[in-house]
């Protein structure tokens, strides 16, 4: 079998192994390099995202020059931008499925100051010019969309109207999306008017969503009634076209989430596929609540209520409409001391109690602040939620009873625990107690805020994959627990680790700081057993 995988002979199975390496670009760079026929499958998954690539020098942007004519290589060679990509083996631009425009503009004034880093002049016409190219590459090369993103900055002012010609014609270039993000911040007239020609081609061409989701860093002050209007009005045709919508995601500051009334009652026109939704750092709304409280979203069952002034209201609306959830995500971050932040712990025990063994999802972090009525809210999961397979608790006590809860999830696979810490005995025995009655399905622990980890790696018998967890300075036990762990299971392939400098700074290993001299230290110690890995690449969300 393997020599057939290597000669290209069962194309769909090595198609499915690349496809699993979707992000390891690394990895995927590799296999191309091993035969023509792995090239000819790699390439294309390489290409899908390429201006998500981080890398300081944007070669992907003279490779899609290089199918220019020759008249436009020579206006761009006057300015000092050479694009002599000669026999390209692939058609690039029509392996492009996401989309993301700002991005896109990040790496050609990327690639402009490569080229011209010794000229001191302005290039932003050079930039515009570029991007339109580009754009009318992607559009004629074939490209067809999964995702994209739209931010309402003012260079989308500068793209052409022959683009927007060419996706009236084009359909397909638009007709696969699945997700579109629109973000909308301060602009002048031109590209707000530009903007809105794109969601109308959205609106359009673009009916197979199954995500649409609109954030907001601040309302643009500019023609107020007459933007507002404009501005939700083609919202508003985009969710009524779609055929299948299942998410919906509003992000963004509350003084912009009360102007969309209008769109939260259009949701009501994908009453019989919207699944999920999520309003993260908004204020709650009363069209959400009619919403709600109609009984119209009969397949409703993912809630995701993050930062939001007046989200209680929006909780108790579900649990009076006895709504069903196999996810519940409620987050106060920055807010859980102000009381039109806070939110019920009663309230959200109604909807666990009215979802019982559908859950499965379950996040419930107030920023640090303790959770109220806790012996309620874990009898309720213990009697009520017994199939749940992520649980997110912060901040809780450590208790006989929450261990209790623990043990009793015998399908639970993802968890992660920030309890009241405190460096007594007694909480010493109740570390050992919780890692001896984890579940023999968890894979996935994060105890990054937590202490005694080298007590509870010695006692953990759970077959554990990834694992986040906290060190101080003396972190060499720590590191020795982690070994000796790592060689009784032979299951933990990843880990991140937390370092705390004092009892309220601490920082994470990252991609950026990969050079300080602990983590140079800690990654030795760790070489050649578990992989230390950057939050980012390790976290699992609800």
């Amino acid at each position: 079998m393997a020599s057939k995988i290597f000669m290209g002979d069962m194309p769909e199975l090595m198609e499915n192994i690349l496809n699993y390496l979707n992000n390891e670009y690394h990895s995927l760079f590799s296999c191309a390099l091993v035969s023509r026929h792995w090239c000819k499958m790699a390439i294309p998954i390489i290409w899908r995202d390429p201006f998500s690539l981080d890398s300081r020098n944007p070669v992907i942007i003279p490779i899609y020059l290089s199918s220019l004519v020759e008249t436009e290589k020579l206006i761009l060679k006057e300015h000092g931008l050479i694009v002599d990509f000669p026999n390209t083996l692939f058609q690039y631009a029509r392996f492009l499925e996401v989309l993301n425009l700002a991005f896109l503009n990040g790496k050609v004034i990327q690639w402009i100051k490569l080229q011209l880093f010794d000229q001191q002049t302005n290039n932003s016409s050079l930039k515009h010019h570029i991007i339109n190219l580009l754009l009318k590459i992607f559009i004629d090369g074939g490209a067809r969309l999964i995702k994209f993103k739209l931010s309402f900055f003012n260079n989308i002012g500068e793209i052409k109207s022959e683009i927007f010609n060419l996706l009236d014609l084009n359909k397909r270039f638009f007709s696969r999306l699945e997700e579109v993000y629109v973000n909308v911040v301060r602009v002048d007239k031109p590209c707000f008017d530009k903007a809105i020609e794109l969601l109308r081609i959205l609106a359009k061409n673009a009916t197979k969503l199954n995500s649409f989701n609109i954030s907001s860093l601040k309302v643009p002050p500019i023609l107020d009634s007459d933007y507002h209007s404009k501005l939700c009005h083609e919202f508003i045709r985009i969710i009524k076209s779609q055929e299948q919508l299942r998410r919906f995601g509003l992000f963004g500051r509350p003084i912009f989430y009360i102007r969309l009334n209008d769109v939260i009652l259009a949701l009501e026109s994908q009453k019989k596929t919207l699944k999920e939704i999520i309003i993260y750092n908004c204020r709650y709304n009363i069209e959400f609540e009619e919403l709600i409280n109609s009984g119209k979203l009969e397949k409703l069952d993912v809630i995701r209520i993050i930062n939001c002034k007046g989200g209680d209201k929006m909780l108790k609306s579900l649990s009076i409409n006895h709504y069903k959830v196999t996810t519940l995500e409620i987050t106060t971050t920055y807010y859980a001391n102000r009381l039109d932040y806070s939110v019920r712990t009663l309230n959200v025990i109604q909807i666990l109690e009215n979802s019982g063994t559908l859950l499965q999802r379950f996040k419930f972090n107030l920023g640090g602040h303790e959770i109220g009525s806790q012996t309620l809210l874990i009898e309720t999961l213990i009697a009520f939620c017994p199939n749940i397979v992520y649980l997110n608790l912060s901040t809780v006590k450590l208790s006989d009873q929450l261990l209790k809860l623990i043990g009793s999830l015998q399908k639970l696979q993802f968890l992660t625990l920030y309890w009241l810490e405190d460096k007594s005995e007694i909480m010493k025995e109740l570390v050992i107690q919780l890692a001896k009655i984890l579940p023999s399905t968890l894979q996935y622990l994060d105890l990054s805020k937590n202490l005694h980890i080298e007590t509870f790696l010695n006692q953990c018998d759970a077959p554990l994959k990834q694992l986040i967890f906290y060190v101080d300075y003396f972190y060499k036990k720590k590191m020795e627990a982690l070994i000796n762990y790592y060689m009784k299971k032979r299951t933990l392939n990843e880990v991140n680790i937390v370092i705390y400098t004092k009892e309220t700074r601490f920082y994470r290993f990252e991609d950026w700081n990969v050079s300080a001299t602990c983590w140079i230290k800690i990654r030795q110690a760790l070489k050649g057993h578990v992989k230390l890995l950057p939050y980012q690449s390790i976290v699992v969300n609800c």
